[in-house]
């Protein structure tokens, strides 16, 4: 490959990555670099309507949807198996896309 195509190649790159920051930082405005460490925060609505945030659970970084109006708070299976966090009980969810029972 010669010199002109590899910086053809190098610009392109960079502009994917930085096309893609802005996507990023558009649709989930509420990083935790900057929302900060503080106990109250308040979350900024992404493009599409839907309140998500990085947070940080049993010092672990994770990525959330905050449902403003639900009567309860699930994570997914992979989550808590990565927090560590045992489940003293199966109970059935019921979502969007259907029933469900954690194994």
């Amino acid at each position: 490959m010669n010199v002109s195509k590899l910086v053809w190649v190098i610009v392109w790159l960079a502009l994917a990555s930085g096309l893609y920051v802005l996507a990023d930082s558009a649709l989930n405005p509420n990083k935790i670099a900057v929302l900060g460490n503080d106990h109250n925060v308040t979350l900024q609505r992404g493009r599409d309507g839907h309140y998500r945030a990085e947070a940080l659970i049993n010092g672990i970084k994770v990525d959330v949807l905050v449902d403003t109006g639900a009567t309860g708070v699930a994570i997914s299976q992979r989550v808590a198996d990565q927090l560590q966090i045992k489940s003293q009980q199966a109970i059935r969810t019921s979502t969007a896309n259907g029933n469900t029972v954690p194994i």
